[in-house]
This record gives structure tokens, C-alpha cells and sequence, in this order.
């Protein structure tokens, strides 16, 4: 079990959708909203429904199984936390088959 408190506090929510046939990324406003005064972002908690997906967090582009699989897969229910300021800018994520419909939910900590 993670204590969530530790990354910061959830302020902000997005969901990544089945548009997942070109690799993308948090929404840029996300990493660093003016909302909060200047603070950047500390954490994502990444989950995954309806198909699989593949990601990375260094700024590899990762690709589908149907090119040469670069990137971890994230099984449907599986849930990750991206740590840290470059990896939540770095992070992106596409389907593991190419065009299966992979839903990312992603909760934003700072």
C-alpha cells in the first residue's frame, strides 16, 4: 500500500483515452498549472483499464507490439506512480496493440 501523502496532495485529474494510437504524454498545463502557485508537479498515479498499454518515462517514444514493443506494459488494472518532476514530463504512453483502446486514469500530486 502507497501512502499517497508522501507525493504531495491530488489536485488534478485526467483520463487518457483510446486516442492512445500515437504516443502522448501529461498534459503539458498539468506539470506546472498556474493554479497552485508556481508548484511543480511531484507525482502521477497512472491506471489502466479496458486494453493494455506501453510507456516510458525518460522521453523514449514507446511503441506498440506491432512495431518493436519499446516500453514497459501496464496490464489492464495495473497502476503505476511516476515520481518525480522529469519523469512526469518525460512520461508517455501509447497502446500495447495498436488501436486497442487503452484508457489511462492519471491523478496529479504537488
Amino acid at each position: 500500500m502507497l501512502a499517497y501523502s508522501y507525493f504531495g496532495e491530488p489536485k488534478y485529474y485526467e483520463t487518457l483515452t483510446s486516442t492512445l494510437t500515437a504516443a502522448v504524454g501529461i498534459t503539458a498545463t498539468y506539470l506546472n498549472p498556474s493554479g497552485l502557485s508556481g508548484l511543480p508537479i511531484r507525482a502521477a498515479l497512472v491506471s489502466c483499464e479496458t486494453a493494455a498499454a506501453r510507456f516510458t518515462q525518460d522521453g523514449t517514444t514507446p511503441t506498440t507490439l506491432a512495431t518493436t514493443a519499446i516500453g514497459h506494459q501496464l496490464s489492464v488494472g495495473g497502476a503505476i506512480m511516476v515520481i518525480g518532476f522529469e519523469a512526469c514530463k518525460n512520461f508517455k504512453a501509447i497502446n500495447d496493440a495498436a488501436s486497442n483502446g487503452a484508457v489511462l486514469h492519471l491523478t496529479y500530486f504537488y
